[in-house]
């Protein structure tokens, strides 16, 4: 019933100081969705995942447990395609921005997320489905290609083989080399 619904998923909690940081820009707010930065666990350890809203075509990358759409966009849109169990964010935040939505970063952490969620541990469907996500709404573009599908899930792959190798800085080598936006 509010102006704006936020993101916050089982096992995610803000921090401390999160809503009342978010209380004057959501107040002051020229953008259609604010989104943050987030801490996730992995394998023992947090790390920092930024959001970089204008590569939303080639890949999740808005923070939806640190994000806060107005609630008009999400009457206006339809809200979440339940039917897509992996990638349900995805689809609403790419169709925000093919449909002009204003999205404004607020670069600082905001929420605290649990490892092995859904889309981590079935890394191939959760792909599977984002790729289907932008073949639905993209028109043209590299995110359509199943080169595109396959790069990612070689990247996925080797960050988890990375990770379950346990040597944890190689894998903090990979994220700040291979992922973006930057990570740790």
């Amino acid at each position: 019933t509010g102006t704006w619904v936020a993101h916050l998923h089982a096992g995610d909690t803000y921090l401390p100081v999160a809503l009342e940081r978010m209380r004057p820009e959501l107040a002051a707010a020229d953008a259609d969705v604010l989104c943050g930065w987030i801490l996730k666990e992995e394998d023992g350890a947090e790390v920092l995942c930024r959001c970089d809203p204008m590569r939303l075509p080639l890949d999740m990358t808005v923070n939806h447990p640190a994000s806060f759409t107005r609630h008009a966009l999400l009457d206006r849109l339809g809200g979440f395609d339940v039917g897509l169990r992996n990638a349900m964010d995805y689809d609403f935040f790419l169709r925000a921005y093919q449909a002009g939505a204003r999205f404004r970063v607020v670069p600082e952490a905001l929420t605290r997320v649990a490892g092995g969620g859904q889309s981590e541990w079935s890394l191939w469907k959760t792909l599977r489905e984002t790729h289907e996500v932008r073949r639905r709404h993209l028109r043209a573009g590299f995110g359509r290609s199943p080169l595109w599908l396959a790069a990612l899930y070689a990247k996925g792959s080797v960050r988890i083989g990375l990770q379950r190798a346990g040597p944890r800085a190689f894998v903090a080598w990979h994220r700040r080399r291979f992922s973006y936006p930057r990570k740790g």
